[in-house]
């Protein structure tokens, strides 16, 4: 499934386009979240189909009828075959035609095809590296997948986590770790963050001011606020998760999206909001 760190991530997007053109259609955006997280599912199980089916061609060359490998799996999940014929998934047979001609043209894909008997491990090995070394470098794939989904290029990173996950996990038969009933969670909880942290705007403002000392509000860095307001409004709202769990998340988030010096700042600020306005003894 999606981790809550791929959640906030979708949120502070959206907070940043929410800040970033003063929009005050609060619910389109959050609509616009929503769709987001069904939006990684279908490319997800887009180019979960495109590695199957190009997994299948080279089975084919390899010329395995009973072997019960990885690609045997995956053909055979359910779960995965359901999804790819409930969005109406077709591959591109030219992209397939691309990264096949790449592929076999690798001294990795001449040693693979000529073992008889590949364990999981070595058939692992093998489709994770057509996943870093092809799908991720491929510009028709690049392409592609923005051409069906604009967001492709800030969620991609979510989906090949979601395609190795998968690969590590392709053993449970029938199984799939990435559920498209899973959503309603993500929903839940990404529209509470949101809502909540936009609610909150003007008193986390005032923690921020009132912490910074001989330190103008202004020269934090856009993003980096928004990240501290998530932080704090997760601190006031949620009980339920630890406060140094959501501070090592935003602190983490900080390092992807922010300035060179952003986690010390974010990890520095919001331990002195939480201290100072919190953390009464």
């Amino acid at each position: 499934m999606l981790t809550r760190r791929h959640i906030r991530i979708k949120v502070l997007q959206i907070l940043y386009a929410y800040y970033q053109n003063n929009c005050e259609n609060i619910v389109f955006l959050e609509n616009y979240l929503c769709q987001s997280f069904k939006d990684i599912y279908i490319q997800y199980y887009q180019l979960l189909s495109l590695l199957i089916e190009i997994l299948n061609i080279i089975n084919n060359n390899k010329n395995i009828i009973d072997q019960k490998n990885i690609i045997k799996l995956l053909n055979n999940n359910t779960h995965i075959n359901k999804q790819i014929i409930n969005f109406n998934i077709k591959n591109d047979k030219f992209l397939i035609l691309i990264l096949i001609n790449d592929i076999n043209s690798s001294d990795k894909y001449k040693n693979y095809i000529n073992i008889d008997n590949c364990v999981f491990y070595v058939d692992k090995s093998f489709i994770k590296f057509i996943i870093n070394n092809f799908f991720k470098n491929s510009i028709v794939l690049e392409q592609n997948m923005y051409e069906k989904n604009m967001n492709w290029d800030l969620d991609k990173n979510i989906i090949y986590t979601m395609i190795i996950n998968t690969i590590d996990n392709c053993y449970k038969i029938n199984k799939c770790i990435f559920n498209i009933e899973n959503l309603e969670n993500y929903y839940k909880f990404s529209k509470m963050l949101y809502n909540d942290t936009i609610k909150n705007d003007n008193l986390i403002e005032s923690y921020i001011d009132a912490t910074l000392i001989n330190w103008d509000i202004k020269r934090i860095s856009f993003i980096d606020k928004i990240i501290v307001k998530m932080a704090i409004t997760e601190i006031i709202k949620y009980n339920n998760i630890p406060y140094k769990v959501s501070i090592n998340e935003y602190i983490e988030i900080s390092k992807i999206f922010g300035t060179p010096n952003s986690n010390v700042f974010v990890n520095g600020i919001i331990n002195k909001i939480y201290n100072k306005f919190f953390n009464k003894v």
